[in-house]
């Protein structure tokens, strides 16, 4: 005579299979959360990038402006570090970047962050500077963001 109820083998199964499905929904959503901070964090870094490459040519456009014989005053060779309202570079220190009340990134004020922005200036010849800019954060997988100009004396 059969019994109307389920076995302890169909059971096992069952529990098996729903505790699978739920770990790949799981999963799946930890994945995706991470992958969207990850973003956040490379569109951030990416903007304080631009910023970095912004201030070094203002410095040079500056240079101009003030008609100083050297266009390259101010952009000596070397690791540097600026913010957003500089007018001079500082040395390299890999201190994080702060967040202001304003949401202006700074070394001096605000809520530390995780980022690091460090500026290489190098001399390649008389009417040429290359300029690269990398921005790092903890978790950034061994990809920082980075990009590199070249500043020309134009002018």
């Amino acid at each position: 005579m059969k019994s109307p109820g389920f076995t302890l083998l169909e059971t096992v199964v069952a529990v098996a299979m729903l505790v699978g499905g739920v770990s790949v929904v799981y999963s799946t959503s930890a994945n995706t959360l991470a992958h969207t901070y990850n973003n956040q964090y490379r569109l951030t870094a990416s903007y304080l990038v631009q910023e970095g490459v912004e201030v070094v040519r203002n410095i040079r456009d500056q240079n101009w402006l003030d008609e100083e014989p050297d266009w390259r005053n101010g952009l000596a060779e070397g690791a540097w570090q600026v913010q957003y309202n500089s007018e001079s570079l500082a040395v390299y220190s890999d201190s994080p970047l702060r967040v202001s009340s304003a949401g202006l990134y700074n070394y001096s004020e605000g809520v530390e962050t995780n980022f690091r922005r460090k500026i290489n200036i190098k001399h390649e010849g008389a009417d040429k500077i290359r300029v690269t800019v990398e921005v790092t954060w903890p978790r950034d997988g061994g990809n920082p963001v980075r990009a590199e100009k070249f500043l020309y004396n134009w002018y």
